[in-house]
């Protein structure tokens, strides 16, 4: 049977309610594929695989690794997933035309293997093509590759852009649904289906350009992030960075109890929404339950 050229899946023609249905048997796509692509449908993908499974199917294929995520969706437990990867590999930060223009890519860098003790670190856009030579001349070394990572980081996408393949793309999960193998001048590249069980929202939102956006929170006031929330007994000065698609507003409200110590210049991760950055040492309360807080990787405040 061949197999699915946009997600991977194996085609069958018999089930319309497993994966890899089509209705025609000289089809190129599946019809959860070609749904996506053409009328941004989305079928429930029910067969999704395991976190667990990826990654020792990954560690398995022996090959160097790709590991892509954004800077709204880099923290700890994408770290901790990373680390686990037994190949030799290199951690790619995708999308980094939706940060500030002014962000030098360096020190970013820097930041970065500093606060996650990453080895190699490389930055990618496919907008403006920034990291895309760092990128082949790797595939071209290695020659056996597989680009893995969080759900909507981009994998396919970058794979599409480097290689002029035709793989699914769209903001949901579970995209790619089986491991991909393709070839292009004599490189052999696996698409990997994402990681899921890092994310705290049902819902990715696509990611846009990000503006941070500076806020002084008065006493007895809330900020309200989605259905997210923290206060604090003392004004307190930030830096949010989401983008425009985040729900963000201000309001006096009952104030959540959890209580939050957040050193100065750091900040406050909230995994697959963003982060926020503390110039000054504050102490927050909040009904966020799963968060991480770094020292900043952004460091142009100052």
């Amino acid at each position: 049977m061949s197999k699915c050229i946009g997600c991977g899946v194996t085609l069958q023609y018999d089930d319309k309610t497993k994966k890899g249905y089509t209705p025609k048997k000289d089809a190129k796509y599946c019809l959860r594929c070609f749904k996506l692509l053409n009328y941004h449908e989305n079928i429930q993908n029910k067969n999704v695989i395991s976190d667990d499974d990826i990654l020792n199917k990954i560690n398995k294929k022996n090959v160097f690794t790709f590991f892509l995520t954004d800077m709204l969706n880099l923290n700890e437990k994408v770290i901790n997933i990373y680390n686990k990867i037994t190949n030799n590999k290199v951690l790619v930060l995708t999308k980094v035309d939706i940060l500030p223009g002014n962000l030098k890519y360096a020190i970013l860098v820097d930041n970065i293997k500093k606060v996650y003790h990453v080895k190699d670190v490389l930055l990618f856009s496919k907008e403006n093509g920034f990291g895309k030579s760092e990128i082949l001349n790797l595939c071209a070394k290695e020659k056996k590759i597989l680009f893995c990572g969080p759900t909507s980081s981009g994998k396919s996408s970058l794979i599409n852009y480097l290689f002029n393949k035709q793989l699914t793309v769209s903001e949901y999960q579970n995209t790619t649904m089986d491991f991909m193998p393709l070839t292009y001048n004599g490189i052999k590249i696996y698409d990997v289906p994402g990681f899921n069980e890092m994310y705290s929202v049902k819902e990715l939102i696509n990611k846009k350009k990000v503006n941070p956006k500076v806020l002084t929170l008065d006493k007895n006031y809330t900020l309200f992030i989605n259905d997210l929330c923290l206060s604090s007994d003392e004004q307190v000065s930030m830096t949010l960075y989401f983008h425009n698609e985040v729900k963000i507003k201000t309001k006096k409200d009952i104030k959540p109890q959890l209580e939050i110590t957040i050193p100065a210049k750091s900040d406050l991760v909230l995994p697959s929404l963003g982060f926020i950055y503390f110039k000054d040492k504050a102490l927050i309360k909040s009904n966020i339950d799963n968060f991480e807080i770094r020292e900043s990787v952004v460091s142009y405040h100052e």
